[in-house]
């Protein structure tokens, strides 16, 4: 019948392929030698393994029995740790003299080891060894914090205008040791890693994490900073006009003018994000604190965004393309720039010393425009830029020759025949530790409040996708900006109540742009601010200090 006809034929199919898969194996076999390899030289693949087909509540206790496994041999990773830690002997103490501890206080780091810093790493999971490296928050600390996001902002701080303190502690910064000719690499790196180890446990020995604001822990970016201006013959800070006095690092400006004897220019930059009383307001003040420093104005737009409505419009017109006059303004910053450093090196060291031309070293905070003016002087992108801080990683030099165009030499002297006016050197950016004490009677019944970590994440010294909790940060920005109206949000009372809150704010903008959380479904605060804090590094929300005492 038909169907025998159907089945027999399908029998045969059935042998056939059983048969060609057997004599394929056999032949591969045959291929393959005893060292794995075929013999074109190509590998054999490896024989795949399937394994046993779990049910869902099999899978479900292998899973859980993996992870009890997992957690017992961390307990003994974290048992022997502890075990080492013990045996470290008084010596190894932050304080070298235990009589000039002060045991009482607990958020005092007690061995330079216990310090835990945060670690930035590549999109291809490798750590560079020039990333900034900052103290960790700790998790109690930061679920304090948490658990104090529901309480209310204090509205009456936006009726005063906000200033900066003008008290601070300077704590100096890591010196070179000295070296010469005579010294080798090795000997020089050994003092080096002998100093800063030293100098970090007189701070952490003296002061509470509290107390200090974040600074730069890694002793190569450092480094990079020691032979920018030993290379140097002017040296250049750019400062953030937003708040010039907390990106003026004071331990750097004595170190350059009082040890190193050498000449500084201040460039107050971004100016077109602010008001023309804001930018008289800091001059006349930079210029009494600071009578023996050259002061200019960079700026790459030709009118202030000051003002201009909410952070769409702020958006709008500082993401806008620079218009022929916005780049007229820009080249004359840059090249006023350029003539001065180079007039201030003819009539000083320039006039008795053998070089042609003099090195200019650019150095600061990160995140204050130092690539971007760079750039403007050269002529051409040469440095990449980023609002992560510390983007820069290693200190460059770049050479400017005459002509209009401003353009940069690479070694290449027949595209570039003009003649050498400057060096420029280029140092990654670097946050220095200092104290910041603010005075005032209606903080929490306190006469002192210390400025730490919120107040520099807000200014950008801070790497954004590090920090842990934003609802500090937010308080801070919603005391003195109003945030409810610059983004049009509308809160829920039903849901955030009807105070206003770092909670509310977050909940309200998360709600708003539709973040959410991948488990339960509820508001994701943290995207919401780490996007707000965004804002305010790039200046689409206006967050600035005026000086000290002015009214």
């Amino acid at each position: 019948s038909n169907s025998t006809t159907l089945l027999w034929k399908r029998k045969r199919i059935y042998l056939f392929a059983c048969s060609s898969l057997y004599r394929n194996r056999q032949l591969r076999s045959k291929m393959v030698g005893a060292n794995g390899r075929r013999k074109g030289g190509k590998r054999a693949k490896p024989k795949r393994v399937h394994g046993p087909n779990f049910s869902g509540k099999q899978k479900k206790e292998f899973l859980k029995a993996k992870k009890e496994r997992k957690r017992k041999k961390q307990e003994e990773k974290e048992k022997e740790l502890k075990h080492e830690k013990d045996k470290i002997t008084e010596p190894h103490s932050l304080c070298e003299d235990p009589d000039k501890s002060e045991p009482n206080r607990e958020t005092i780091v007690a061995r330079l080891e216990d310090l835990e810093l945060s670690q930035a790493f590549s999109k291809q999971g490798y750590v560079n060894k020039l990333s900034s490296q900052f103290v960790r928050l700790s998790d109690d600390l930061v679920r304090q914090r948490r658990d104090a996001s529901d309480r209310p902002v204090d509205l009456s701080k936006r009726k005063t205008r906000l200033q900066t303190p003008e008290v601070q502690t300077v704590l100096g910064l890591p010196k070179r040791p000295l070296w010469d000719a005579n010294t080798t690499k090795e000997e020089l790196e050994k003092e080096e890693t002998k100093m800063f180890i030293s100098w970090l446990r007189d701070i952490h020995s003296k002061y509470t994490i509290e107390e200090l604001s974040p600074f730069e822990h890694n002793l190569e970016v450092w480094r990079q900073l020691w032979r920018a201006i030993e290379k140097s013959d002017v040296v250049v800070i750019i400062v953030d006009i937003r708040n010039p006095l907390l990106h003026i690092p004071m331990a750097l400006y004595q170190y350059i003018v009082q040890e190193m004897s050498r000449p500084l220019v201040l460039v107050l930059n971004k100016i077109d994000l602010v008001s023309d009383e804001f930018k008289n307001a800091w001059e006349a003040y930079l210029s009494k604190r600071f009578p023996d420093v050259k002061l200019l104005f960079y700026s790459s737009k030709a009118k202030s965004t000051e003002g201009k409505g909410g952070v769409g419009t702020r958006k709008k017109l500082i993401s806008a393309p620079l218009t022929k006059v916005d780049r007229e303004i820009k080249l004359k910053s840059s090249r006023k720039l350029l003539d001065v450093c180079i007039s201030i090196w003819n009539n000083g060291e320039g006039a008795s010393s053998d070089k042609e031309y003099p090195t200019i070293g650019f150095v600061g905070h990160p995140n204050v425009g130092k690539s971007s003016i760079l750039n403007s002087i050269v002529g051409h992108k040469i440095v990449s830029v980023s609002r992560t801080p510390g983007h820069t990683k290693h200190w460059q030099t770049h050479l400017i020759r005459e002509g209009s165009n401003q353009s940069a030499c690479k070694n290449n002297e027949e595209k570039q025949p003009g003649r050498v006016v400057a060096e420029l050197v280029d140092s990654p950016g670097l946050v220095f530790p200092v104290i910041w004490e603010d005075h005032s009677s209606d903080l929490n019944n306190d006469s002192t409040r210390f400025i730490g970590r919120n107040v520099y994440e807000l200014c950008g010294l801070y790497p954004i996708p590090q920090i842990r909790e934003t609802y500090s940060a937010i308080r801070v920005l919603a005391e003195h900006v109003q945030l409810e109206r610059i983004y049009n949000l509308k809160q829920d009372v039903d849901s955030y109540g009807p105070e206003i809150s770092p909670y509310a704010i977050l909940g309200t903008y998360a709600d708003k742009k539709g973040y959410t959380l991948s488990k339960g479904g509820g508001p994701d605060l943290h995207r919401a601010g780490l996007e707000i804090l965004r804002d305010v590094v790039d200046g689409y929300v206006l967050f600035a200090y005026w000086p000290p005492g002015y009214s």
